[in-house]
C-alpha cells in the first residue's frame, strides 16, 4: 500500500463514524448549522406568536390574501 493510501485510511479512522459520511465534512457542518439557525428562528417565531396572540390576529386581518396567495404560487412554482 502506498503512503497516500495509508494516510487516507488513518485520516478516516480519526473521524470514527463521521469518516463514513458521504461528501465533505464541511458540507455536513454547513447543513447542521443551517438546521440550527433556521430551527432557532422558527422556535423564536412560535414563541413570540404564542405570547402575543391578539397582536398577530389583528395584523393578519390587515394582510392582502390575494397578494399572499400570488406570492406563494410564484415561490412554489419557481425553480
Amino acid at each position: 500500500m502506498t503512503d497516500n493510501a495509508q494516510n487516507s485510511d488513518t485520516e478516516d479512522d480519526n473521524w470514527g463514524v463521521l469518516g463514513e459520511l458521504p461528501g465533505d465534512f464541511m458540507m455536513w457542518v454547513l447543513i447542521a448549522s443551517e438546521l440550527l439557525v433556521f430551527g432557532a428562528a422558527l422556535l423564536a417565531f412560535v414563541a413570540v406568536r404564542a405570547t402575543d396572540v391578539t397582536g398577530f390576529a389583528a395584523d393578519q386581518q390587515q394582510l392582502n390574501q390575494t397578494a399572499g396567495a400570488a406570492n406563494t404560487i410564484v415561490l412554489v412554482t419557481s425553480g
